[in-house]
């Protein structure tokens, strides 16, 4: 709320005090009352309605969508970490994409991403067998991220983050699979105007909640050796200078 209309706020709250005071001042004069009283809660709407326009005027929501379906012909898969590789027939990907900014009140604001998809090999047969209708090694089909923020007066912020992805295959035969996990974070900054330019400081953690997850994979691994593993609860820190 602006200054403005924490002004108008409380002088509308003193007038409907000065009403109720002036109303019981007036005996027997019931319809001079009610136009007393009726009077201060026209004040008192009129600047519910200023409030309203001050705090949500100009908060905007920005969004986009996204539709695909990606057909790939001799598509590359790598095998053994990519030391070789095999070509797939065809392949399909196909999906929606979302991305949503928005700011629900001054200095406060939520965004956030969604992908679903369906990742498939249409038509792939080699040496090691005949995977048509298998999902694709290495695409989750559910991305999701967000984040809520907030701007304090004087170049101070906070923000709260959070990802999740879905479970995903980490082989062509889809036997060896990546469980879903979602990850919670935060992070503090600070900037501030300098003669020479802006600086800036920050301290963030990932992973808050201790979720053991998998990072990464190797498709197509040999002898088991598919997973990278994600780190546990971390921190970190900086500090840079923008040079005017």
């Amino acid at each position: 709320m602006t200054r403005q209309a924490e002004a108008a706020w409380q002088a509308a709250a003193d007038a409907i005090a000065q009403a109720k005071v002036a109303a019981r001042l007036i005996p027997d004069t019931a319809a001079a009352r009610r136009e007393a009283l009726l009077g201060a809660e026209r004040r008192l709407l009129l600047t519910l309605r200023q409030w309203m326009s001050d705090t949500y005027t100009n908060t905007a929501l920005d969004y986009d969508v996204a539709l695909y379906w990606i057909d790939v012909r001799n598509d590359i898969v790598p095998f053994n970490g990519g030391a070789f590789f095999y070509t797939a027939g065809k392949s399909r990907r196909k999906g929606a994409e979302l991305g949503m900014d928005w700011g629900p009140l001054p200095r406060f604001s939520v965004s956030g991403a969604l992908t679903v998809s369906r990742n498939e090999y249409v038509e792939y047969r080699n040496d090691l067998g005949n995977f048509a209708g298998n999902e694709v090694a290495g695409l989750p089909p559910v991305f999701v991220n967000g984040q809520v923020a907030y701007r304090f007066p004087g170049g101070f912020n906070l923000a709260a983050t959070a990802q999740h992805v879905g479970h995903y295959h980490a082989d062509d035969a889809n036997l060896a699979f990546v469980e879903s996990y979602t990850l919670f974070g935060a992070r503090a900054e600070y900037v501030t105007a300098l003669p020479v330019g802006t600086i800036r400081a920050f301290v963030s953690g990932d992973n808050l909640t201790e979720e053991e997850h998998v990072a990464s994979v190797f498709i197509n691994g040999i002898g088991g050796q598919f997973y990278e593993p994600g780190l546990p609860r971390n921190f970190s820190a900086g500090v840079t200078l923008a040079l005017r």
